[in-house]
């Protein structure tokens, strides 16, 4: 559990959230996020930033990458059909946890409510 709180943590405090510009989707690849979050640890670039689908590919392939078994799920709210925020789960010991870093001062385990519709997918 505290291999997968610290990739909770390095993600949430890393990343900074934000909404991709209205009518784009842009995609940033984990390495791409690494090597900005390298750089900002470093003194030299901003505090990256990403959304939803940013955070949840980095933190699942960091935990992918050191044995945890990991799904995606996928949510809408407010009655809509069209889904509109995506997270992470991880499965520690027989339990899937929800793992959703965009929220500071959220954990490991935090998850939204209101859910009108959901799909997960296991990865």
């Amino acid at each position: 559990k505290g291999e997968a709180r610290a990739v909770f943590d390095f993600v949430r405090d890393c990343v900074r959230y934000t909404r991709d510009p209205l009518g784009f989707e842009y995609i940033q690849t984990p390495p791409v996020l690494l090597e900005d979050i390298r750089l900002y640890q470093g003194g030299k670039g901003e505090r990256p930033v990403g959304d939803c689908d940013d955070m949840t590919v980095l933190s699942l392939s960091l935990l992918k990458a050191i044995g945890f078994e990991v799904a995606i799920k996928v949510v809408a709210f407010s009655n809509s059909k069209k889904f509109s925020h995506v997270y992470g789960l991880v499965k520690i010991g027989d339990m899937w946890t929800s793992f959703d870093c965009v929220r500071p001062g959220m954990d490991m385990g935090w998850e939204s409510g209101g859910h009108t519709r959901v799909m997960e997918i296991i990865v």
